[in-house]
């Protein structure tokens, strides 16, 4: 179980979801367990039907990775545009000060 979790887990994107993913499916795996030892199945056969009940590890984990999208941090996005505009504006600033003061030197000379 630890290694198809592993397998299915790699498949997400989302770091922040893997946690909960993981809960969810060993969950479900411990329910498909007890159900099919119940059903008169070893410890040990009950859990690999139980795995291998949840189908193939990429493919589900592929499934799980589009509905677990990792979400862009706009916040973040947006304050970085305006740290970088605010740094273009102010070397603008700058270049345009250093180009008036030597316009102005280079009059004081002539």
């Amino acid at each position: 179980m630890d290694e198809y979790l592993k397998t299915l887990l790699e498949q997400i994107r989302c770091k922040k979801a893997r946690p909960y993913v993981k809960k969810e499916l060993q969950d479900h795996i411990e329910d498909q367990i007890e159900a099919n030892m119940q059903a008169g199945m070893d410890r040990e056969q009950a859990e690999r039907e139980a795995v291998r009940d949840m189908g193939d590890p990429v493919e589900t984990g592929i499934s799980l990775d589009s509905v677990h999208r990792p979400q862009v941090a706009w916040k973040l996005l947006g304050i970085i545009i305006l740290i970088s505009i605010a740094g273009v504006l102010i070397h603008a600033g700058i270049a345009g000060k250093i180009s008036e003061n030597a316009a102005a030197g280079s009059d004081r000379y002539v």
